[in-house]
């Protein structure tokens, strides 16, 4: 086979499994070849064409479909493409990916093998690649916005308008070295040089800054809810989840390891955790729990501390962003004034 940089490559580029449709992408030189040999007719470029796809060898019928030809370097990788919209069941595709896979040149692509070489023509910038596989894989609406403006190059023009600024300030600075005695340098080139430089550090700072905010919104955020024994802490996750996914008794210790749920909330994806009841334990497994929910409160972005009425509170990791949360409040007259929240029994029902 020939090697990977100069193969035709071809590969199934929607998801695996049943589908109405599967696309299959063929990007190299041998795009040519594979259309003679098995549409046997010509392709209007870019013009979406219902043809009907032979095995090269038998030419036996293995499908009628879909056929789109892109000349390069007006394609996705920057070579010729062509991409074959065929039925999604699994047999088709694995009938289609066979048979390309007995054209002379051609190779199966590895994972990401298209963009690597959409990238390598010019055809994507570095953070247009990160964005696409950002955006692929996304999983909330905060994460497909973020990635969406990677993927069509926020980045990229953010970079480019320091550009300017920057080689202004590099003009004063090389002046100033140059032409000092000459009197149509001004006196203050080099402090408007340095203004402007000042100017896109703080721009590049605050970049970065959004970039480390962002990215942890991308990835979710990890809230732990800890507590003492019987706070409510299990019917608090099994509320926020809308079913049972914790398991709730009045006798004190039943959580003994994480339970976690993950879900959507305003677009952004939260990891929420139950923990086991914090007190003193001389059971060895329970605590074991009660370090493993002290663990994960000191990873996670938010603790939800609960107390029974707002008395007797967990103590939270030290630095951390703490919600103090009364719980069973309707079994109270009054609640303390140092809470961020009362919860009813029934709100957790």
């Amino acid at each position: 086979m020939v090697g990977e940089e100069r193969a035709t490559l071809y590969a199934l580029s929607s998801g695996a499994g049943l589908a109405g449709v599967a696309v299959i992408r063929i990007s190299g030189p041998d795009v040519g070849r594979v259309i003679a040999a098995m549409i046997d007719r010509a392709l209007q470029p870019r013009m979406a064409a219902l043809v009907t796809l032979r095995d090269p060898d038998s030419r036996e019928t293995l499908d009628r479909g879909l056929a789109l030809f892109f000349p390069a370097p007006s394609s996705f990788t920057g070579e010729d493409v062509l991409e074959l919209h065929v039925h999604g069941g699994r047999a088709v595709t694995r009938a289609v990916l066979d048979a390309l896979g007995r054209i002379g040149g051609l190779g199966a692509a590895p994972a990401g093998a298209f963009t690597r070489r959409a990238f390598a023509n010019g055809k994507l910038a570095l953070d247009e690649v990160e964005g696409l596989a950002d955006l692929i894989h996304a999983d909330t609406e905060i994460a497909r916005k973020m990635a969406l403006e990677g993927a069509l190059g926020g980045l990229s023009r953010q970079i480019a308008g320091w550009q300017k600024p920057l080689l202004r300030a590099l003009a004063l600075i090389e002046a100033e070295i140059d032409f000092s005695d000459e009197g149509d340098v001004g006196d203050g080139s080099v402090q408007e040089a340095r203004r402007l430089a000042a100017a896109i550090a703080d721009e590049i700072a605050a970049a970065i800054e959004s970039g480390r905010h962002g990215e942890k919104l991308k990835e979710g955020l990890s809230i732990a809810i800890i507590g003492p024994v019987n706070a409510g802490k299990s019917s608090l996750l099994n509320a926020l989840a809308g079913r049972d996914a914790a398991i709730v008794s009045e006798a004190p210790g039943t959580t003994r390891d994480i339970v976690e749920i993950r879900m959507e909330l305003g677009g952004i994806g939260l990891v929420i955790s139950d923990t086991a009841g914090l007190r003193d334990a001389r059971d060895a497994v329970e605590q074991e729990g009660i370090r493993r929910a002290q663990r994960r409160a000191e990873e996670s972005d938010l603790v939800l501390s609960l107390a029974l009425g707002g008395v007797g509170w967990a103590e939270a990791p030290a630095g951390k962003s703490v919600w103090r949360i009364a719980t069973k409040s309707d079994l109270f007259d009054s609640m303390p004034d140092q809470i961020d929240l009362a919860v009813s029994i029934k709100d957790l029902e």
